[in-house]
């Protein structure tokens, strides 16, 4: 068992209730200071004793009360929602407790996080965790062949929740397209916030990677060059004919993911298309805490390609957009489609709001003001009002994004371009941000700060766009918005 030291004061009553997650009479949820996953909480008693078993029955149903209200609230919040979880107490120093303070652990389990989650908390002795296994359990470097053919294991599913607290992240793939940026998107910009650095190197083989895919590359570096720095994110085209041995195809695909819990190498079957990390069949190795010598391997040939490769510059898509169309033309064969996920149906209040946007516009009003709390869905409400106008103008209407966060103006692409595209598939998108300053295309994503200067005003000046949308308009006091405003 366990004894309350003389004098002990435990750590957890230290902790201000501003920082319970959920609580309860005799009970509260805190995060782990030190957690094994991500959202690992712990639940407290309120009462300092030892252990589970001399806490009384009130406290133990206060506590298991809110080891569910804890899951709920994970399931909510977390993103990826967890797969499972483990739920848990240690009770006495042999079990491993080492704070005198009853605690339960509620940890979220992602599909991936270990090679073989098998036994489950049999894993506090390893050998015997997988009673099923017939052989001792081998070390964490073993991998693991998933076929994304079975819903249940997707390889979107094994590296989603690696991604965004990674230091390191480098992909690899033949071709990419759309879908494929929609879905790791969020994921990779988490990862930009937390300080990690990513490379995604993608090729040009018989021009199947989609050229909207690759602007959308180019737009994410300039993103990331406003907003994180120089570096953080860069992303080089495998142009074939400018390789020096003249391969006759490219095909490689890879993930490495580097972060403090020892790493992922992924080497398989999956471009990044939204069929590939989802809904297809592929194969895939994924190797959770690979071994020197793999990642060392893997290295070497990814700096051997990327020393090779081209940077994503504006010249240099526009110059494969051109290929991949002249391709096309040439092209006998029918192409895959990459289909991107379905446009969600306007929420009820969103219905409500653009029946009176419409009533607006039609009093010959131009500008009109939607004030919505964060994560309800202004941009898709816009992106809806959009779709309306332009079944109205009988085209494609020329829209402006404009925010001071370079990546509210990556998200607001992501939907504006999912908004347009079933009705009109050939619309262009241009950005002026970072050192791209192209004003021209039907759907153009600005940044306040670049656009309000003296040359994008002017600029500004000789174009005529049929709708503008202004995120965090509340900033629009501020002198660079009043000038564009005005314009």
């Amino acid at each position: 068992m366990l004894d309350i030291p003389r004098d002990f004061e435990s750590p957890f009553l230290k902790i201000d209730s501003g920082e319970w997650i959920v609580s309860n009479d005799l009970a509260f949820a805190i995060y782990d200071k030190f957690p094994v996953s991500k959202g690992h909480t712990l639940v407290i008693t309120k009462r300092l004793i030892a252990t589970w078993f001399a806490a009384s029955d009130a406290e133990q149903a206060a506590m298991m009360s809110l080891v569910g209200d804890v899951q709920r609230f994970l399931d909510q919040q977390l993103h990826p929602k967890p797969n499972g979880y483990n739920v848990g107490f240690n009770s006495g120093i042999a079990a491993g407790q080492t704070v005198p303070h009853v605690h339960i652990h509620v940890i979220p389990r992602y599909q991936g996080d270990v090679t073989d989650p098998a036994g489950g908390v049999r894993h506090v002795i390893p050998s015997k965790a997988n009673y099923l296994r017939p052989l001792p359990a081998t070390r964490e470097t073993a991998r693991v062949a998933i076929s994304t053919g079975h819903p249940a294991s997707p390889l979107w599913g094994h590296i989603s929740h690696r991604l965004p607290g990674a230091r390191e992240i480098d992909i690899v793939a033949s071709f990419v397209q759309l879908s494929g940026l929609d879905i790791i998107q969020e994921a990779i910009f988490a990862a930009l916030r937390q300080g990690a650095v990513v490379r995604v190197l993608v090729g040009d083989y018989l021009h199947v990677s989609d050229p909207a895919a690759v602007h959308r590359l180019h737009g994410w570096m300039e993103v990331a060059r406003e907003e994180f720095g120089p570096s953080r994110f860069e992303a080089r085209l495998v142009e074939m004919q400018s390789l020096p041995y003249q391969p006759e195809s490219f095909h490689p695909k890879a993930w490495r993911i580097l972060d403090d819990s020892g790493g992922m190498l992924v080497i398989g079957s999956s471009n990044l298309s939204r069929p590939a990390l989802k809904t297809g069949v592929e194969w895939n190795a994924v190797f959770c805490q690979s071994e020197d010598s793999l990642e060392r391997s893997f290295a070497s040939a990814f700096m051997s390609l990327w020393g090779l490769a081209t940077t994503l510059t504006l010249e240099v898509s526009q110059r494969y957009e051109t290929a991949a169309r002249r391709a096309r033309e040439l092209r006998v064969e029918p192409e895959a489609q990459d289909v991107s996920e379905p446009i969600p149906d306007p929420r009820p209040w969103q219905e409500k709001a653009l029946e009176h946007l419409g009533q607006i516009r039609l009093k010959g009003y131009r500008r009109a003001l939607a004030a919505v709390a964060t994560g309800l869905g202004k941009t898709w409400l816009a992106a809806f009002d959009i779709r309306g106008f332009g079944e109205t103008l009988k085209r494609c209407p020329r829209v402006l994004i404009l925010a001071h966060r370079a990546e509210i103006l990556v998200q607001a692409e992501h939907t504006l371009r999912r908004a347009l595209d079933d009705k009109w598939p050939d619309r262009t998108v241009t950005w002026y941000l970072g050192s791209d300053d192209d004003l021209r295309g039907d759907l153009v994503i600005a940044s306040i700060q670049k656009l309000s200067r003296p040359e994008g005003l002017e600029e500004l000046g000789n174009q005529c766009f049929d709708y503008a949308v202004i995120d965090e308009v509340h900033h629009a006091q501020a002198p660079s918005y009043r000038k564009v405003l005005a314009n």
